[in-house]
């Protein structure tokens, strides 16, 4: 697998993983997003466009302003409404894939429900 286009050796460990069970992804991919008032272009550690989910790994920790940032690109993505799941070193031990699919799994379930939901109140 070829990990020198990614920004860290678990990045690259992410993009095997989507590959792995043939999930569609682009890495960093521009997203344009709202951003205290100001519309700005972000690059999204991973953009899973058939699932409409984002997943990035901040891997720095121990810096308080890139805490501070992870916090804060969470806090836009969930205002706009995105899906997004921020992974953090400690949560690639173990069978961490299981933990992925099921998150994404988990937002399909619930998107399905939304739809289930509407169409009964549908007049």
């Amino acid at each position: 697998m070829d990990q020198d286009h990614y920004r860290s050796r678990k990045e690259g460990e992410i993009a095997g993983m989507l590959r792995r069970y043939s999930l569609n992804f682009r890495h960093e991919y521009p997203l344009a997003v709202l951003d205290r008032e100001q519309l700005r272009l972000w690059y999204p550690d991973f953009l899973l466009p058939d699932q409409g989910v984002i997943i990035e790994y901040c891997g720095m920790q121990g810096s308080e302003a890139y805490d501070q940032g992870c916090l804060h690109k969470k806090e836009v993505l969930r205002q706009l409404g995105l899906q997004a799941l921020f992974l953090e070193p400690a949560d690639l031990h173990g069978y961490w894939p299981d933990r992925i699919l099921e998150w994404v799994e988990g937002v399909q379930m619930r998107r399905l429900d939304g739809l289930r939901t509407a169409k009964k109140l549908k007049p």
